[in-house]
């Protein structure tokens, strides 16, 4: 536990990697809910990978922090679609965590809207990398473990309601992408003939 802070939580490093701190992370919830050891182990994987995915480099001048979903969302056709799919992790996570399905919706929204902003050339890549949905996505399932509003329904129902869920939610991804592919492929023929 440190002395400073009184949580148990570890350190993060400048910038906001695990093992220092950053006062850029004020978004993120103050761990006070969590107090199993693998429950936090797990919380803390998932905020290095929305860190990873749209904190990881601050702009300079603008304030404004990116990451790796964006970088990969430049790449046009896959890019949106690659960095939904490392997003949907904390959704999985989330799931394991038993977030209510009506926030799992309310996530699976965020990485819709992130996808569907990358597909707007341009403007939408800019507008992708502000909007953070993995960020957002993190937040919710800290606060919904720190409120305790986690399901403590049978087992069997909350994962036949979650995992229809989250395959409905691959489904209209690959979707996504696949049209996406398609207008890319309509685009390069046009271009050609």
């Amino acid at each position: 536990m440190s002395a400073q802070s009184g949580s148990t939580r570890p350190p993060r490093l400048p910038g906001g990697a695990p093992g220092g701190t950053d006062p850029h992370r004020a978004r993120t919830p103050a761990p006070g809910g969590i107090t199993d050891p693998a429950q936090e182990a797990s919380t803390s994987a998932l905020d290095a990978l929305a860190w990873l995915l749209d904190d990881i480099v601050r702009i300079p001048g603008i304030n404004l922090r990116i990451g790796l979903d964006a970088l990969i969302g430049l790449v046009p056709g896959i890019g949106d679609s690659v960095g939904a799919a490392l997003g949907s992790a904390i959704l999985v996570g989330s799931v394991r965590h038993r977030v209510p399905v009506h926030v799992l919706a309310r996530m699976g929204w965020n990485i819709l809207f992130d996808v569907l902003l990358g597909l707007i050339p341009g403007v939408g890549d800019i507008a992708d990398a502000a909007h953070r949905a993995n960020r957002k996505n993190y937040v919710l399932l800290r606060e919904v473990i720190e409120n305790g509003q986690q399901v403590q329904a049978g087992t069997r129902g909350y994962l036949l309601r979650a995992g229809l869920f989250a395959a409905a939610m691959i489904a209209v991804l690959i979707a996504a992408a696949v049209f996406t592919v398609w207008m890319l492929a309509q685009g390069l023929h046009a271009l050609v003939t």
